[in-house]
């Protein structure tokens, strides 16, 4: 009987002794997995603070690059191109005079790509064909440009945007030796995509850390965007640029 009764005894304390084990294992576990997920969230807030930290740099920067490409280009046109004007009218040689319309033609266009007048009251297909227009003598370009929708950006995320236009037709002019440019631009209420594509000679993945890429960078990180080159080495570029949630 005394026999039975200490195997009784053994068994509770060994059952106790296991509940109470799996107890405490359960709150390791349980405040192991609170403390896991406090420092993941504070991982995430700190990054979070980071790409706000450098949005608001991207922001400045940006800023201060945008006031002084309109005070040059207010320059442009109130001083220069007007002085250039009063010179043409009080000229009286043909030859002389084209060489100045020459010139003002030069410098209004000048000052259009520093400063795009009335962005804020044209569309973004309007703007980007208005820029490519002076590259058809030179190149065939394909453009598809958000046929049948009516939305539009705002004067910000517009401004942004051809920026990065601008700098991806001026680089594929000056340096890819292309013959053709394809663009392709849509936005809806869910998406924003900027494609351009050339045949020119490419470019080494190596040569990406110009400044031309930190504009882009640092204006696509403004519009909460992403791009990818696809470098199609030694024959043309892909460029794409794309955000799910558009900046209205």
């Amino acid at each position: 009987m005394g026999t039975q009764q200490d195997a009784l005894t053994i068994f509770i304390l060994l059952a106790v002794g296991t509940l109470l084990l799996g107890f405490l294992l359960f709150l390791f576990f349980f405040f192991l997995r609170i403390h896991l997920k406090r420092i993941k969230a504070a991982e995430e807030e700190k990054h979070r603070l980071e790409i706000n930290h450098q949005k608001a740099l991207a922001s400045a920067t940006v800023e201060i690059q945008e006031r002084e490409r309109a005070r040059i280009a207010e320059e442009l046109h109130d001083d220069l191109i007007a002085q250039l004007y009063r010179i043409k009218l009080s000229n009286f040689n043909p030859q002389i005079n084209q060489m100045l319309k020459t010139s003002i033609q030069k410098a209004r266009g000048l000052s259009h790509d520093l400063s795009p007048p009335m962005i804020d009251q044209v569309n973004m297909e309007t703007i980007f064909l208005d820029f490519i227009e002076p590259f058809r003598q030179k190149y065939k370009i394909i453009s598809n440009l958000n046929a049948g929708n009516n939305k539009e950006l705002s004067k910000e995320a517009k401004l942004q945007l051809f920026r990065i236009f601008q700098e991806l037709i001026t680089n594929i002019d000056k340096h890819a030796k292309a013959s053709r440019i394809d663009i392709y631009y849509r936005y809806r209420n869910n998406y924003l995509v900027l494609l351009i594509q050339d045949d020119g000679q490419g470019f080494s993945p190596n040569k990406q850390a110009g400044l031309g890429l930190k504009n882009i960078a640092m204006r696509s990180q403004i519009l909460n965007g992403q791009f990818k080159f696809k470098p199609h080495y030694p024959h043309g570029t892909t460029f794409i640029f794309l955000n799910y949630e558009p900046t209205h």
